[in-house]
């Protein structure tokens, strides 16, 4: 701004001179030695003023190309950091999205572990309680055998009881007691598999019969499905199907007879 000032002013004081120069020049017209002396005074400052005025015109032209330039650049660096911003906006979007992904994902696995434990935790439950019911249904078995023994005791079959008690035992059989009749109820121990413990292998009743034999009830088709046994082995061994009356020591061969066959499997 102090420069710009500096040149009007110097300007003015060049105008100036100019102007006294051709006052005094009028003044002088008629004397020939006065335009001689006025020479040297008026030609420097013409020069100085039309070099001068061209030097402002070339420092305007400068001045108007760095200004162009000035906009040029400043448009290039505007046009820049909208692109550096909008990377930056970008990624942080993406960054964002990636946060959000994580965050749903690990809450995707600690819900996918947490139905793993619980998964664990409801097996676990339901192992015991089937391993309660078990123990239970064992238990009332137990309680039935024993309230069965009591009544072939009462009924002087005991001993037979004991045979067929301590063969189920030995091969880990299954004994339930079961009511035949509905009305007149007469109580059965029923051997079984555990596997199978739909498919009788042979009951015995512990209801004797008048010659104080036991009842002894035969399937050799259920021994053969559930032992390394043919169905005629079976019957070669202990004899046809269904229901029998025998004595004391016939049951005694039984049960031997039964022994060696289930030992074969």
């Amino acid at each position: 701004m102090s420069d710009a000032t500096d040149r009007q002013r110097l300007a003015r004081l060049e105008n100036l001179s100019i102007g006294v120069s051709f006052v005094v020049l009028i003044a002088a017209g008629a004397y020939q030695k006065a335009i001689l002396a006025a020479v040297p005074v008026i030609l420097p400052l013409w020069l100085n003023l039309i070099e001068r005025r061209r030097l402002d015109r070339k420092l305007q032209q400068e001045i108007v190309i760095m200004l162009s330039q000035a906009e040029t650049n400043v448009a290039q660096i505007d046009k820049k950091l909208s692109g550096e911003i909008e990377q930056l906006q970008a990624s942080i979007i993406s960054l964002n999205d990636r946060l959000n992904q994580q965050s749903l994902l690990e809450n995707i696995s600690q819900m996918q572990q947490q139905q793993l434990a619980l998964e664990q935790i409801t097996g676990e439950l339901s192992s015991k309680i089937e391993q309660l019911q078990d123990r239970q249904s064992r238990q009332q078995e137990q309680f039935q055998v024993e309230s069965l023994m009591i009544q072939a005791q009462v009924r002087g079959v005991a001993a037979e009881f004991r045979l067929v008690i301590e063969l189920a035992k030995k091969y880990n059989l299954r004994l339930n007691p079961w009511q035949t009749n509905t009305i007149s109820p007469t109580p059965q121990l029923v051997v079984t598999t555990l596997d199978n413990p739909s498919q009788c292998l042979f009951m015995i009743s512990a209801q004797p019969t008048s010659y104080g034999n036991v009842k002894l009830w035969l399937s050799s088709a259920a021994i053969a499905d559930n032992y390394p046994v043919t169905k005629q082995q079976v019957t070669d061994v202990l004899g046809i199907d269904g229901w029998r009356e025998i004595n004391y020591s016939q049951l005694e061969a039984f049960v031997t007879s039964l022994d060696q066959l289930l030992a074969v499997g």
